[in-house]
């Protein structure tokens, strides 16, 4: 039996900066929630993991869940995955908090469950906002708020200060040194790892090839007896009761955004307060 969440001290999750921002830029190109396996290495040493190579498995999103294609997990192989290595988990909030719901708690334990030694995962939104957990089978522990860092590899943070003391030498004004001080590691390394436009290009279409929506379980049942009681040649909505409801599943796909952002009338707390308990209790109703 699991135990208890606690802090794991001086356990820290790094993450391969190229990767991030290939993480980032799906979060603020993508509406709905979407999962990303990637390689983790665990360093008994410091007691950190290290995050990196982002693949993307086909999977069904919806604005507070996704489900996984679980042949196309083994199909990442063709695409480089070394799925012995894939024990690294990312998944978007879109525009809600990062502390995990109680799925995200279960499903973390279940997959170690279903093989590994450990999961490492950390949960992202628009705000960019990141929030890491373990679950340790060995020690059979779950870990929350464990800190999450930003790194490449290929320079490490010791070179960095190095050339920082060296161009803080250099500037030519006060302003100067205070823009190396504001980037800091971090900042350094993402802009030295900025993606390419034609990475942005292959990160597009992996959205449009492995990513869909859910669709209302009513539209897709009713489409064709729909049509066949002459609610038109391509239905939009139609009124039942005092909900919408949708029976067109292209026209499903352009609102759904403004659907993640509409409220009820009953709610009264804004969307960004929600707990995701609450937006998921929220777009049910929205929904259904």
């Amino acid at each position: 039996m699991i135990q208890q969440p606690i802090a794991l001290k001086g356990c820290i999750i790094f993450i391969d900066a190229l990767t991030y921002n290939k993480i980032k830029y799906v979060t603020e190109k993508y509406s709905k929630e979407f999962t990303s396996l990637l390689h983790c290495e665990y360093d008994e040493s410091n007691n950190s993991y290290f995050i990196y190579d982002a693949y993307f498995p086909t999977q069904k999103n919806n604005a507070t869940t996704t489900e996984l294609d679980g042949i196309d997990i083994v199909k990442l192989k063709a695409e480089g995955a070394d799925l012995t290595r894939l024990c690294g988990h990312i998944h978007s909030h879109v525009n809600m908090g990062v502390s995990p719901s109680d799925t995200d708690e279960t499903e973390i334990r279940e997959r170690v469950e279903s093989g590994g030694d450990f999961s490492c995962s950390v949960i992202v939104n628009k705000k960019g906002e990141l929030y890491g957990h373990v679950y340790d089978a060995a020690r059979d522990r779950y870990f929350k708020k464990v800190p999450v860092e930003i790194v490449s590899p290929e320079y490490p943070i010791e070179a960095y200060e190095t050339d920082l003391l060296k161009s803080i030498k250099e500037a030519e004004s006060v302003e100067e040194v205070e823009m190396l001080m504001e980037e800091g590691y971090e900042g350094h390394v993402l802009r030295d790892n900025s993606l390419t436009k034609e990475q942005e290009e292959e990160l597009d279409k992996e959205i449009k090839d492995k990513f869909s929506t859910f669709y209302h379980n009513y539209a897709k049942s009713n489409y064709k007896k729909n049509k066949k009681h002459n609610y038109g040649v391509n239905p939009r909505l139609k009124k039942v009761g005092n909900k919408p409801r949708v029976y067109d599943a292209d026209y499903w796909d352009e609102i759904e955004d403004e659907r993640d952002i509409r409220l009820p009338a009953k709610k009264e707390k804004n969307i960004n307060e929600m707990t995701q308990e609450e937006y998921e209790d929220w777009m049910r109703d929205l929904m259904y």
